[in-house]
């Protein structure tokens, strides 16, 4: 799961995937100031065999357009783990 993120968009047939995913960690580190750790890509733009680069782990998702780069902080990929749906913390009274 992503709270927030930055999306970078880049079309340009010429310059490698790896160099675009480069430039959008590049951008969000300017921007807020820390590293992202996820980059999500739609499943038609992702090579194969490319699972992570520039220290981000890279995952396909078909909500994202095409020639887009959703990078920021994952906490699946952060945790470790994946949080179970509708699991919530219970205060105890």
């Amino acid at each position: 799961m992503m709270r927030e993120g930055l999306l970078w968009f880049d079309d340009d047939p010429r310059r490698p995937f790896e160099q675009k995913v480069e430039e959008a960690v590049e951008r969000y580190v300017e921007k807020f100031g820390e590293t992202p750790n996820a980059c999500f890509v739609n499943p038609r733009s992702l090579p194969e065999n490319v699972h992570s680069h520039a220290g981000v782990v890279i995952r396909a998702a078909p909500t994202v357009l095409p020639n887009h780069f959703l990078v920021g902080i994952s906490r699946t990929e952060k945790d470790g783990k994946r949080r179970r749906r509708g699991a919530s913390a219970r205060v105890a009274a």
